[in-house]
């Protein structure tokens, strides 16, 4: 009975009928070999980094999956909340204000505080401890004693300041019967009239009427005792 040798070009039978079986062989589905189990076969696939092989029964586990049925869609919200933008959440320093704490803001480098005047006119005041009086501008003087909240017997005469390059400028002087920061009011603060291009400085005529204050950078606050 004619035989078949493997070769590099194949397999070499010597009869038709050998072929024959061959070719009826390469259409059957292939057997396993009896000494390799099922569970020993490797399944070797080519990737980037070399073959990967997995046992048969990784194999038939990933094959079940294929075929397992889907998972259950989770529930769509209905209402108005379905069709809503996803919440933005930000986090928030809260900051718990004590007595004495006013909020400042800083403009050009310089910290601003509300003042109301007289309880009759609010305005920014920068904080200038350098001042040393509270130093208000020629127009919002003339606007206070249009307003009736200051009259000529509130003026106290002339004095002389010494400005920050060394110059000296005479200015008049008044007095603000009340200065009301944040929940503090001082009475009877010195003032003195500035330039109509000045700016509404708030300085130690008021400062040096408390025992301490305070600028806290971080939170722009300024601290009252």
């Amino acid at each position: 009975m004619p035989s078949c040798t493997e070769t590099q070009m194949g397999l070499s039978c010597n009869s038709a009928a050998e072929r024959q079986n061959l070719a009826n062989a390469d259409q059957a589905e292939p057997a396993m070999p009896s000494h390799v189990g099922s569970a020993q076969q490797p399944s070797c696939t080519e990737t980037d980094m070399g073959l990967s092989c997995n046992p048969a029964a990784q194999r038939q586990n990933v094959a079940n999956s294929d075929h397992a049925a889907p998972p259950t869609p989770m529930p769509i919200p209905q209402g108005p909340e379905a069709n809503s933008n996803p919440v933005k959440r930000t986090e928030t320093i809260a900051v718990v204000f004590e007595p004495g704490w006013i909020s400042v803001h800083e403009v050009g480098g310089t910290f601003l505080v509300p003042v109301s005047i007289n309880d009759r006119l609010t305005l920014d005041f920068i904080i200038d401890s350098g001042a040393s009086d509270v130093s208000i501008p020629a127009d919002v003087v003339i606007t206070l004693m249009r307003k009736g909240t200051l009259s000529r017997a509130d003026f106290r005469g002339t004095r002389t300041y010494v400005l920050a390059d060394g110059s000296t400028v005479p200015s008049a002087t008044f007095v603000i019967r009340s200065l009301r920061v944040g929940g503090y009011t001082i009475q009877n603060v010195t003032a003195s009239v500035a330039s109509v291009n000045g700016s509404l400085l708030l300085g130690q005529s008021f400062l040096k009427r408390f025992n301490s204050w305070s600028i806290d950078n971080h939170r722009h606050l300024l601290i009252l005792k």
